[in-house]
């Protein structure tokens, strides 16, 4: 975002503060509209900031990092899952798993094969299997196809 089109934003939801620099009749009016705005534009820049810094992938890339968990085996990163699985349930198997290394994340690709007397939907499933994965390594980004059996 450009700072002149965040301005325009901020006047078209403020009309208020424009108007008051337009109906300045004295020089000090007029610095006293533009301080509001300038005010204004700066709790607005705050604002754009700190939601920038919450959400900046670069820092939690740079947490996991230096907390070398992007430096996992296949067969680590396997493993893991197999036991994160297993918190659903035993009977779920995993097959045709990938590794993909990314600059912030780590891609594991693969299928869960899993009994049609889990009662979990597929969509249920799926997002618990996330969950116990990224719990295990929050570097993990899985990527899952459910297969019944």
């Amino acid at each position: 975002d450009t700072g002149s089109s965040m301005a325009f934003r901020l006047l078209a939801r403020q009309p208020e503060l424009l108007e008051t620099f337009r109906s300045a009749r004295t020089p000090e009016e007029a610095a006293a509209a533009l301080e509001a705005i300038r005010g204004t534009m700066e709790a607005a820049v705050d604002r754009q900031l700190a939601l920038q810094r919450l959400f900046d992938p670069a820092v939690d890339t740079a947490a996991t990092l230096l907390a070398g968990k992007l430096g996992i085996s296949p067969d680590e990163a396997k493993a893991q899952v197999k036991l994160a699985l297993k918190n659903i349930d035993e009977r779920i198997t995993i097959h045709d798993f990938r590794l993909v290394r990314g600059q912030t994340h780590t891609n594991l690709v693969f299928d869960i094969s899993a009994p049609y007397e889990i009662k979990l939907t597929d969509r249920e499933l799926k997002a618990r299997a996330v969950q116990e994965i990224v719990a295990v390594n929050e570097a993990f980004n899985p990527v899952i196809t459910i297969d019944r059996r």
